[in-house]
């Protein structure tokens, strides 16, 4: 009796510790997608540069001539640290939002909101980024570091 309990106590904390993430974030409604990836982590005082696509109603990603977006990013204290345009990636595809190290200077989680537009469509997106002293993502199990028997 005693191994059932132990064996369906492993089981219900393995099921909460498999959580599936999309591998995108995509804008809510809206007429345009900011479509960006997901659980980007980087290192504490390190430039960073960050690429977002925008796609119409039809899922058709737009040229970056067709569109303009602007983005704000929060430190963990929620405050503003960049108010910027996004500017166009040479690749006519993608819009780039580059961060100076030293506004990156705490480790944390900042918030990033992103309103793209053209003449007549809108879209935004909110989402994280994770600031690290090692750069790794201190939510993943895999980088998470066990000690067992005391030692």
């Amino acid at each position: 009796m005693r191994k059932i309990i132990l064996f369906l106590a492993l089981i219900i904390v393995l099921a909460f510790n498999v959580v599936a993430v999309p591998p995108f974030q995509q804008s809510p409604m809206g007429t345009l997608n900011v479509i960006y990836p997901e659980n980007q982590v980087f290192i504490i005082n390190q430039d960073i540069e960050l690429h977002y696509h925008v796609a119409n109603s039809t899922a058709s990603v737009l040229q970056v001539t067709k569109y303009n977006c602007t983005a704000h990013v929060y430190n963990i204290s929620n405050s503003h640290i960049v108010i910027t345009n996004l500017t166009n990636n040479a690749n006519n595809f993608d819009k780039e939002l580059i961060i100076n190290g030293t506004k990156l200077n705490k480790v944390g989680l900042y918030a990033i909101n992103v309103w793209c537009n053209t003449n007549t469509q809108a879209g935004y997106l909110s989402h994280y980024i994770y600031i690290t002293k090692d750069g790794k993502d201190p939510y993943n199990p895999n980088n998470a570091y066990f000690f067992i028997g005391g030692y």
